[in-house]
């Protein structure tokens, strides 16, 4: 009777320590990818700053700052939240067709200048009429002059 409780007690301690041993190697896997990412941040700080000039005329004052091309906002930002970069008549137009619109929640939104208009892409999340919440993708022609969604798909 004492060698079946030896052999139960020894069993959960290597199991404890098998577990113990997976946490730590998935621990270590995930602070690679942190340290992956914070390099590949750095490098973007440190291209963006190569890039960008500093001007020193010390007859007339102070240092004078002068962004990259880059960092100058793109012609269609008006169209555009500067919060998450949606666009919000198409918010408008999506939440108009949603079961639950409280659910909506952006993702991301690309769009293409077409001349006249934009054509719009924009993904996020919502609540289906299940209460399941499902990622959508739509796409649609936005009028520049009117601020106008039309051709929803």
């Amino acid at each position: 009777m004492k060698l079946k409780h030896y052999i139960v007690f020894y069993s959960i301690i290597i199991i404890i320590i098998l577990l113990c041993c997976i946490i730590l190697f998935f621990n270590s896997r995930v602070d690679d990818v942190h340290l992956k990412k914070e390099n590949e941040i750095s490098e973007t700080v440190t291209e963006s700053l190569d890039s960008t000039t500093f001007e020193n005329d010390t007859a007339s004052g102070p240092i004078t700052y002068t962004p990259p091309q880059e960092a100058q906002q793109p012609a269609n930002q008006e169209y555009f939240s500067g919060w998450d970069g949606s666009n919000p008549e198409f918010v408008a137009a999506i939440k108009n067709r949603m079961n639950d619109p409280d659910s909506f929640e952006h993702i991301e939104t690309t769009y293409n200048d077409k001349g006249d208009y934009l054509e719009i892409k924009m993904k996020y999340r919502g609540k289906n009429s299940y209460n399941a919440t499902i990622r959508n993708i739509n796409i649609c022609n936005f009028d520049k002059s009117t601020r106008t969604v039309t051709a929803i798909d």
